[in-house]
């Protein structure tokens, strides 16, 4: 009996609220926008500050864009957003003032969302109702907007520029502490418009021409969900569009697994690689769209590693392995809801052959040195670029001899930027680097000096 019901598809209803207005905030992103982290930040806020927000971001120009979507949206500068449609192209710190606003209307009507998902054929089918609660003029419509959590992707296309890196833009919600780009293993996105139901504007006829108060109307969209989005974290907003194209109202369902709370979900792939005597290391990355706190634990794990985690985004798997062969490992997070497994096998191999031993003098610069780059020729002979004192330097060792030779002196100053080396084929070694002032400088070792290739550049 159970084998049967669990065969079934599963219905999940989002019971009509009433008088309750909820506000709908439209946001334009990308992965490519680099100020995009704090309309992520304004965007989570709301939503955790009031429980009648809902948040959709519109991706446009990176995997996850929506053409359709963001075309109708008329959005043209990320992030700003639509407030019911409303407040138009709003700047993130407008997005609680105008929020607050629409709040304080009184709705027309209720809206709610009834989804009925057949995970055999990925087949989803929404009916949004609306109950008025006063007269409805001609011209209302229905409409639905399929959204997703916790979207993760490979690296580049997924990593997320950030410009609030270092702090120096200010705090914004721990972007501030995130590189620039944000790596696509360190994050997920949340709220991603999937799929309009009944088009931008609504289904045309879905709401009765001088619909009075305690009447109802509904309508019913079927959606095939593809197969590289995660039912588990999809949900369905229903919409009451007004004559005007605001919106009147708005619900949002649970994910089509019925839960209201979405699982913790792993953003890293797991290190499948180790050599025995060296360390291994992974570092794990998690996200949880409810930003609950979440712990992580092993349920198989060898006994040469060892689990620390740091905080509830990311901990860490390392050790020593002493011995070939292959090791599974089963990693679970827990948000004090739902639970999320990796699982993946640890292939380690023999030790690596070979070790590290010093090429020429250890100290062969008299000054301090910083290492921009090293290159070796044909002949086998090392060469090392970087900052003397202040001043562009070359060093060669000759084929591995005991001893580094200073190439001349190129008398130019030299900034802390790293710059760069090229050997040609017939052994001349060009160097190019920024001076102190800013100014760009390429040069040429002739066998006994430096010599300037063409003018300096900016």
């Amino acid at each position: 009996m159970k084998k049967i019901l669990l065969t079934l598809t599963m219905l999940l209803i989002t019971s009509m609220s009433f008088a309750q207005k909820n506000v709908l905030v439209e946001e334009l992103t990308g992965t490519w926008c680099q100020w995009c982290p704090g309309g992520m930040y304004y965007g989570d806020s709301l939503v955790k500050t009031y429980d009648n927000v809902i948040f959709v971001a519109i991706h446009c120009e990176d995997p996850m864009e929506y053409v359709e979507y963001y075309d109708a949206s008329g959005l043209t500068s990320a992030p700003t957003a639509n407030i019911n449609r409303r407040h138009l192209g709003e700047n993130i710190n407008n997005w609680f003032a105008r929020t607050a606003t629409e709040m304080q209307a009184e709705p027309m009507a209720n809206v709610g969302v009834t989804n009925n998902y057949d995970a055999a054929t990925r087949t989803l089918t929404a009916d949004i109702s609306i109950e008025a609660l006063a007269a409805l003029d001609n011209g209302y419509r229905i409409g639905a907007i399929v959204v997703e959590d916790a979207v993760t992707g490979p690296a580049p296309d997924y990593n997320q520029m950030n410009s609030y890196s270092g702090g120096g833009h200010g705090e914004m919600g721990g972007f501030e502490n995130m590189p620039n780009p944000i790596p696509a293993n360190r994050i997920a996105y949340d709220h991603v418009g999937r799929k309009l139901l009944g088009g931008y504007d609504g289904e045309e006829g879905s709401v009765p021409a001088d619909l009075q108060a305690g009447e109802t109307a509904s309508a019913e969209f079927t959606y095939t969900v593809p197969e590289n989005f995660d039912p588990d974290y999809i949900r369905v907003i229903g919409l009451l569009i007004a004559p005007d194209a605001s919106i009147e109202n708005a619900a949002i369902s649970a994910y089509l697994n019925g839960s209201s709370n979405a699982a913790p979900k792993f953003t890293s792939t797991g290190n499948a690689e180790a050599h025995v005597g060296l360390n291994y290391l992974y570092n794990i990355y998690f996200h949880d769209t409810d930003d609950e706190t979440v712990s992580i634990s092993a349920t198989i794990l060898p006994d040469w590693l060892n689990l620390e985690q740091y905080d509830s985004k990311s901990a860490v798997l390392q050790g020593t392995p002493s011995e070939t062969g292959s090791f599974d490992v089963v990693l679970q997070l827990n948000d004090g809801e739902n639970t999320s497994e990796q699982t993946f096998t640890i292939n380690v191999a023999d030790p690596l052959n070979g070790s590290w031993e010093y090429v020429g003098d250890r100290a062969f610069s008299g000054a301090e040195f910083s290492v921009f780059t090293v290159k070796c020729d044909n002949e086998g002979d090392t060469y090392v670029f970087g900052n003397e004192g202040g001043i562009a330097t070359v060093y060669k060792n000759a084929n591995s001899s005991e001893t580094w030779e200073k190439l001349g002196d190129t008398q130019t100053p030299i900034s802390v930027t790293p710059s760069s080396m090229a050997i040609a084929s017939n052994g001349d070694v060009y160097i190019a680097f920024d001076e102190n002032s800013g100014t760009g400088h390429a040069m040429k070792w002739d066998g006994s000096s430096w010599q300037t290739v063409g003018d300096a550049f900016s």
